[in-house]
């Protein structure tokens, strides 16, 4: 998985829990995950419901608050990783804020804002 697609699987997380967005609003989201994603994130939310993601905070899972091994932090530059105790979709939010910031710094400034 692309740091994209990572970025995308939190939109959808982000739209479906927190905005309770209708389902008609999700599917243009879910478009742009893959398919083998898309069907662990399902079946992750039906085991753990609103918390299926879980941000790393400090080195932990911040569900469980178990240490992450390395091997899964150096694959979270990438990807979500599964937690090897709660089993909970972990992301870094750090790796996170810096797409969004790649993502607006590639983007072309307006007029106004150059002035």
């Amino acid at each position: 998985m692309m740091k994209a697609e990572v970025r995308t699987l939190i939109e959808l997380y982000e739209a479906e829990f927190e905005n309770q967005a209708p389902d008609e609003a999700l599917e243009p989201i879910r478009a742009r995950i893959s398919d083998p994603m898309l069907a662990r994130y399902d079946s992750m939310k039906q085991r753990f419901g609103k918390s299926v993601m879980s941000p790393l905070q400090h080195g932990a899972c911040s569900a469980c608050h178990m240490q992450v091994s390395n091997a899964q932090r150096l694959k979270l530059a990438e990807n979500v990783v599964i937690c090897e105790t709660c089993g909970r979709l972990i992301y870094d939010p750090e790796i996170l804020y810096g797409v969004l910031m790649e993502e607006r710094n590639s983007k072309p400034q307006s007029k106004e804002s150059s002035q």
